[in-house]
């Protein structure tokens, strides 16, 4: 009651190529991370409404500014809620067995097996596994469950949206996956991990404790397709959907959307990048607007980096493994 759709995302996959320089290629396809990128996109569909002149706009718009920074937040009574139909690859998929307890499972069996994920070439591994090259892999990424993880830590908006927003969490994650009897997994992964983290955390910055439930169903995977490698996205305000080949990392020529004849995704990072520039400049912050590059953006964002270096050590202290970084050249790009 009182709910609606606000970004959608379907998918599978890693793209086939090496990372991209010029941010138009889409490397990570998974449905969770298809679905933040959408929602990404609302939330700057909304700052544009709030910085437009027009005070209808304005009124509309998710955002109000915050009664304790110099940032916006969501207006009072607006949470944000996942669903997912299936239990996100990784740690939450951890043997039913596994209890947190001295007389069944050794703490360092308990990390291994609660460990960070990492997702090459189709297959999940531990961060941990013999089997991992990281010199052989094309496309690695980490796993679904820890970036969940991640961005209850750290939000869900970005380091670019950072820059104007305080963090935005997701209150509550729903399983509808039919066959999924029980979330001990799911909780362990992304509560128990990071539980303690939030004193070390700069201002604004939490552990968000998500309300995580098992629910009915309401898609049943196809899974004799042909178009297996296809996924969706769209985000309220869209006219259509845009199908992205998860392999290609690319809009497909039939695609009800698509920008451009290059068919770069609305999802890529220099469309990102494009948003980020007009909501720069509709709130006249000229200090965004004359800087060029992606990666020195996100790298202005000092208390979202700060709280990933805080959140990627804690990881590593407690025995889950350290996080795989992007390749150096990932975001030194303009657009």
């Amino acid at each position: 009651s009182g709910c609606e759709v606000v970004a959608l995302g379907t998918g599978n996959f890693n793209s086939k190529e090496c990372v991209s320089s010029n941010g138009r290629v889409v490397h990570d396809s998974h449905a969770v991370v298809t679905a933040r990128r959408s929602l990404m996109r609302y939330l700057y569909r909304h700052l544009l409404m709030y910085f437009s002149k027009n005070s209808n706009l304005t009124e509309k718009s998710v955002f109000t500014p915050s009664a304790i920074s110099n940032l916006l937040s969501l207006k009072s009574g607006i949470t944000l809620h996942l669903y997912v139909n299936q239990l996100p690859k990784g740690a939450a998929q951890i043997p039913t067995k596994l209890r947190l307890n001295p007389f069944s499972i050794t703490t360092l069996q308990v990390n291994s097996e609660i460990s960070l994920h990492l997702l090459v070439e189709g297959k999940v591994l531990s961060i941990f596994s013999s089997t991992f090259d990281n010199s052989a892999s094309e496309m690695v990424s980490m796993s679904t469950t820890d970036k969940i993880t991640q961005w209850q830590v750290l939000g869900y908006q970005g380091a670019l949206l950072s820059h104007f927003i305080e963090p935005v969490y997701v209150q509550s994650i729903l399983v509808g996956d039919s066959g999924c009897t029980e979330i001990r997994g799911m909780e362990m992964s992304v509560n128990q991990r990071v539980e303690g983290i939030t004193s070390q955390l700069p201002m604004f910055y939490c552990m968000m404790r998500p309300h995580i439930s098992l629910v009915p169903s309401l898609v049943t995977s196809n899974t004799g397709s042909s178009q297996l490698t296809y996924g969706i996205n769209w985000s309220e305000g869209d006219s259509s959907v845009e199908v992205v080949d998860g392999l290609e990392g690319k809009t497909i020529e039939e695609s009800p959307f698509k920008s451009g004849p290059a068919l770069a995704s609305r999802l890529c990072k220099a469309a990102m990048l494009h948003r980020f520039r007009l909501v720069a400049k509709e709130a006249q912050r000229q200090d965004l607007v004359t800087t060029s590059c992606y990666r020195e953006l996100k790298m202005m964002a000092k208390p979202y980096q700060e709280a990933k270096h805080v959140l990627r050590a804690y990881l590593c202290q407690q025995g889950f493994g350290s996080w795989l970084e992007k390749r150096p050249d990932n975001g030194n790009f303009t657009a």
